[in-house]
C-alpha cells in the first residue's frame, strides 16, 4: 500500500457509527506504527481533513465539507438531477 493510500485509509474509518477516533485506535486498527500513525494524523489535521476534538481524539474536519460543496456545485450528474 502506498503512503497516500495509507493516509486515505484513515479517512475511510470515519462513519456515522464511529465519527470520532482516538489516534491509538486508528493506528491499531490499521496496523500502523506509533510514529506513522501520528505523522499521518498530523498531516490530515494540517490539511483540514481532521480536527482535534479532545486529547488524542479526532473527527472529520471542515475540508471535507468544502470538498463536498465543490462536488455538488460542479458534478455533471448532480447538476443534471437538480431539475428532476
Amino acid at each position: 500500500m502506498t503512503s497516500p493510500s495509507r493516509v486515505f485509509a484513515i479517512l475511510q474509518l470515519f462513519d456515522e457509527t464511529r465519527p470520532v477516533w482516538h489516534t491509538d485506535e486508528l493506528k491499531a486498527t490499521l496496523g500502523y506504527s506509533r510514529a506513522t500513525g501520528y505523522c499521518y494524523v498530523k498531516d490530515l489535521v494540517e490539511a483540514g481533513f481532521l480536527k482535534k476534538v479532545s486529547a488524542g481524539r479526532y473527527a472529520l474536519g471542515a475540508r471535507i465539507i468544502k470538498l463536498d460543496y465543490q462536488l455538488r456545485r460542479s458534478d455533471p450528474v448532480l447538476l443534471a438531477a437538480i431539475p428532476v
